[in-house]
């Protein structure tokens, strides 16, 4: 089932879920999602809600059971209080991997270095279930180089925000 979410208010939206999730659908998409808060919050069943755009803050908050995957950045308490289910975000990363122009993030905000074994043991289970998720191979993901972005401080852009 298709939501087009374009200049739909965030209630709405999420009574229209409920809605489908009440009538049996277990696979729906959500289009031109914008800012919308508490998508699938409270959802007790196994449907897969796929997003499209960037949902709001406290996405799946309370939920037990879906699968949630969304296309883009989120903002903020994804999983807030969740009780079950899975939330995938495919926006930005602390790990990056394979050779990339480093000059495109290197600044004043961001250190970048070569990932050592120790960074690569603590996102292992993370890659085998990225691996999992999307039929791939660990030793191919493994085969190339990461590269670990971390910021250079705990407001690296306060600054642009408050004086």
């Amino acid at each position: 089932m298709l939501i087009d979410a374009q200049g739909m208010d965030y209630r709405e939206l999420n009574g229209r879920i409920k809605e489908a999730v009440a009538s049996g659908e277990t696979a729906i998409e959500l289009a031109n999602v914008n800012g919308q808060h508490y998508i699938a919050d409270g959802i007790l069943s196994d449907a897969r809600i796929e997003i499209h755009g960037i949902p709001g803050n406290d996405l799946g908050a309370f939920m037990e059971g879906p699968t949630v995957v969304v296309h883009g950045n989120a903002q903020d308490g994804i999983g807030n209080t969740m009780n079950g289910g899975k939330i995938v975000v495919h926006g930005d990363a602390v790990y990056l991997r394979g050779n990339w122009d480093r000059s495109h993030v290197a600044g004043s905000h961001v250190d970048v270095r070569d990932a050592d074994d120790e960074d690569l043991q603590q996102v292992r289970p993370a890659l085998q279930e990225f691996c999992g998720d999307f039929g791939l191979e660990m030793d191919t993901i493994l085969d190339e180089s990461f590269s670990k972005l971390t910021p250079l401080s705990h407001r690296p852009y306060g600054a642009k925000y408050a004086a």
